[in-house]
């Protein structure tokens, strides 16, 4: 799940370090690390997954439902074949 949570943040935690780096170097501020992080705390009724990490907030929305997609396959597996198939097509 790290991995996958890395993948999908890393244009975004890439660019914010960036940005980091520049707005501070005058100040000699300590450095700053954009890497995601995650937990997993169990509950009564499974687990709960907390994901932190850095994203733009215009694509906030976008970025927590590909998470959120990406986790459900992982945890579920994907159909054969690798993929679902798309709104309108027939099965084969």
């Amino acid at each position: 799940m790290r991995r996958l949570v890395e993948e999908e943040t890393d244009a975004n935690a890439r660019r914010a370090e960036a940005e980091w780096q520049q707005a501070t170097t005058r100040y000699r501020v300590k450095a700053f690390s954009a890497v995601p992080g995650i937990q997993i705390v169990p509950t009564a009724l499974g687990v709960e997954i907390h994901a932190r990490y850095i994203t733009r907030a215009h694509e906030r929305h976008e970025t927590r439902q590909r998470l959120n997609q990406a986790v459900v396959e992982l945890l579920h597996g994907k159909p054969e074949g690798g993929a679902e198939p798309a709104a309108g097509d027939a099965p084969a």
